[in-house]
């Protein structure tokens, strides 16, 4: 391994410091700003330490570009090729050997080894990158980690690094952490304001707004411009626009880059390559470009101000992706990116009055945690709270997922994880998915299962513009594409990637054969979803009631509507009745077929308030949905007979067939309760019960109900004799 040549970086300041820290201390807080150089000259630097002794470095990103990036970063400095001293790991993409001294890994790859084996014996140092993010693999690496160091390691040095200064709890969690903070170097950054009007769901409007501050730049001179969207749609929005207008500006090229997660490597590649002479870029980005990654030649920041994130709904048991205002803390990351090698100009369309939240929630407590707590118990850990956390998991969340995880299969009733659990986590996606995964391939039907999987995992697999939410129309293309491409691995988009490392691990290397029986699609999702499973409600064209007792509804025009039965694997988390994104359609009969352990027979004794009676059957219930009903013989007398009662209450007084006898005996108990009241000295001294409507109807138990045998509606109530009824509650010298 050569030297590395190590430029002078602002991180440079503070490594003096930081060596001296972790050569002394086992644990390690480092902030420095955006841009200082940490992520790529830290692990370099620390190559040599003595107390490393020749054990490797695993550094852990947020996110999978980041990932690469960095390693590609650090092996050019050394002058060599990623996968010898310096190596990564990330979905679908590993690169490294046994050379490797510097691992850059992301999602679960640092949990997975932690579980392999928590000595963690051939690892000296983790470092946690840009840990403000509170990323969920982060928080759980990081917990795991502390436990590794408390339990087996002691000498395993921790290193979490930080682009911002709130690190008190950070802390404080740490076992005598050292603290080194790196102040940075930066340009100065002109902020302008234009404040954007237009709802935070209009992306037309925002459209227009971005278009309008980019056309006004780019005839100034200066740098690139780095724009920030909330999400891929809207950033496929404005590349065609700009695409479209234009194609040079000031006798430079203009191109167009976009930067999201869900994109091919080689595309994420041309955003953060440096633009050539004679060529103005436009870096399209979502969040995703705050922090993780630098990129060179930007002096010009748009920032709409917006982000995407996922926001757990314990009420619905999904995550829900909300649109909304980013913190300040994350303002003043997009700010600095104009500053880093130029004086710059940041464009914010807000007004400069505005009241940002001082930073985003972590993940940890707007996630969904079903796969943190299935983790966790495959440690043996089934109460998720005992673990070292900065911020504990929320404990709706955690029972939520301790739910999921057992109509899985996935925990045992005490929470401890069971062997299909064991299979799902060998896996490596969602419990949900995985679960599906291992049925399908039961059923011979992996091939089909691995797709639906691998595009399920898509962060943009809804498309608004179309009519249809039906996933097979979006699984049948994708295979046919598989077909051509006869498994090659060029220039294979992402989710093809993931299918084919799915098929690896069921050691099936063919084309998704499954594909043929696109009716298995909604049971297969089923498998996946046992709670969103979607019956269409009566008399209804486009609304579904919900396994999990929440409801759903398509557009009205959406081709799935009218068909009676839907599984729904992507919707939001609306409380009441969730829009749908994606939708298959199942079979019902399929239900009681596979998941006949999970029906029960319950008999059912209920009010129809259409036809005013009580209705007695056997219905067949899988969940909060009813598959079918036989009649109820012989049910219990009792129990209909109040069902009646509440009915008639339900109804109010008109539900009484009260007759002029009845009402003459009314009025004269009424009469006499009155003139007790009010001249007592008047009639003996006996006060009658109460004949009024409201009465009669709070106390049918005591008058009515057991003189109801066999009356099951109001109409056959009419039949029955009040006047003798009502007298009955009267005494002989009471009448």
């Amino acid at each position: 391994m050569e030297q590395p040549i190590i430029p002078a970086l602002p991180i440079s300041d503070v490594l003096e410091q930081l060596h001296s820290s972790l050569r002394e201390k086992c644990a390690c807080v480092l902030t420095a700003p955006t841009g200082a150089g940490k992520t790529t000259i830290v692990p370099l630097s620390l190559l040599e330490a003595p107390w490393l002794a020749g054990k490797t470095i695993v550094m852990l990103e947020p996110r999978r570009v980041a990932a690469r990036a960095a390693a590609h970063h650090m092996a050019q400095l050394l002058g060599e090729a990623v996968g010898e001293t310096v190596g990564y790991h990330v979905r679908n993409d590993h690169v490294s050997s046994s050379r490797s001294r510097i691992l850059v890994v992301t999602e679960g790859i640092l949990t997975r080894m932690l579980q392999h084996d928590p000595l963690l014996p051939e690892v000296g140092l983790c470092i946690f990158d840009e840990f403000h993010e509170r990323n969920l693999h982060g928080d759980l690496a990081l917990a795991l980690a502390l436990e590794s160091q408390e339990a087996f390691r002691p000498d395993l040095r921790i290193l979490v690094m930080s682009a911002t200064l709130s690190v008190d709890p950070l802390m404080a969690l740490l076992t005598d952490p050292a603290l080194v903070v790196s102040r940075g170097r930066s340009f100065p950054v002109r902020v302008q304001y234009h404040p954007f009007t237009g709802s935070l769901v209009d992306s037309g409007r925002l459209t227009q707004a971005l278009l309008g501050v980019i056309q006004a730049t780019l005839i100034e001179p200066g740098g690139d411009l780095l724009v920030f969207l909330p999400g891929a749609g809207e950033i496929r929005r404005l590349a065609a626009l700009l695409e479209t207008l234009y194609s040079s500006v000031q006798g430079k090229s203009i191109y167009v880059a976009a930067l999201y997660g869900a994109m091919d490597t080689k595309e994420q590649d041309k955003a953060i390559t440096p633009s050539p002479p004679g060529m103005r870029k436009i870096v399209l980005a979502t969040n995703i470009a705050e922090t993780s990654l630098t990129i060179d030649g930007i002096t010009i920041v748009i920032d709409s101000g917006l982000e995407r994130v996922p926001y757990f709904n314990a009420g619905t048991g999904m995550d829900q992706l909300l649109t909304g205002y980013i913190s300040s803390e994350s303002a003043e990351q997009r700010r600095g990116r104009a500053g880093r090698t130029a004086p710059g100009t940041c464009h914010r369309l807000w007004n400069d009055s505005k009241n940002l939240i001082p930073r985003r929630p972590p993940e940890m407590l707007r996630s969904d945690l079903t796969q943190l707590v299935l983790e966790l118990a495959l440690l043996g850990v089934t109460d998720p709270s005992a673990c070292r956390w900065i911020d504990a998991p929320p404990g709706p969340a955690v029972e939520a997922a301790q739910a999921l995880l057992s109509q899985l299969g996935a925990i045992d009733t005490t929470g401890a994880i069971t062997r299909h659990g064991h299979d799902i986590v060998r896996i490596g996606v969602h419990p949900r998915l995985a679960h599906m995964l291992l049925k399908a391939n039961a059923m011979g039907l992996t091939g089909e299962a691995a797709l639906i999987a691998a595009l399920l995992q898509e962060r943009h697999n809804s498309n608004s513009a179309s009519r249809s939410t039906d996933l097979a129309e979006r699984i049948i293309p994708l295979a046919a594409a598989w077909e051509r491409q006869n498994g090659g691995t060029q220039n294979t988009p992402p989710v093809m990637l993931e299918t084919q490392r799915l098929l690896r691990h069921f050691h099936s290397f063919g084309p998704p054969a499954g594909i043929s029986k696109s009716h298995m699609t909604g049971l297969l999702l089923a498998f996946a979803y046992p709670d969103r499973i979607g019956l269409l409600r009566e008399g209804e064209t486009h609304r579904y009631l919900l396994s999990g007792g929440k409801g759903a509804k398509l557009h009205p025009s959406d081709n799935q509507a009218r068909t009676p039965c839907l599984v729904f694997p992507a919707m939001d988390g609306a409380s009441a009745e969730a829009r749908v994104y994606l939708s298959a359609a199942l079979e019902p009969d399929l239900i009681e077929e596979h998941f006949g352990d999970q029906t029960e027979l319950v008999r059912e004794i209920k009010w129809d308030p259409r036809e005013r009676r009580v209705e007695t059957s056997l219905a067949r219930k899988f969940m909060s949905l009813t598959l079918g009903r036989a009649p109820y013989q012989n049910a219990p007398r009792d129990l209909v007979a109040q069902c009646l009662m509440d009915g008639i209450r339900s109804v109010g007084p008109s539900a009484l067939p009260l007759d002029d006898k009845c009402l003459t005996l009314m009025a004269r108990v009424g009469f006499h309760r009155h003139l007790f009241r009010e001249h007592p000295g008047l009639v003996e001294n006996m006060e009658l019960p109460s004949f009024e409507l409201v009465d009669l109807l709070s106390t049918l138990e005591s008058w009515l109900k057991h003189h109801s045998e066999g009356i099951l509606s109001l109409a056959k109530l009419k039949h029955l004799d009040f006047y003798p009824l009502l007298k009955g509650r009267l005494t002989y010298l009471e009448l």
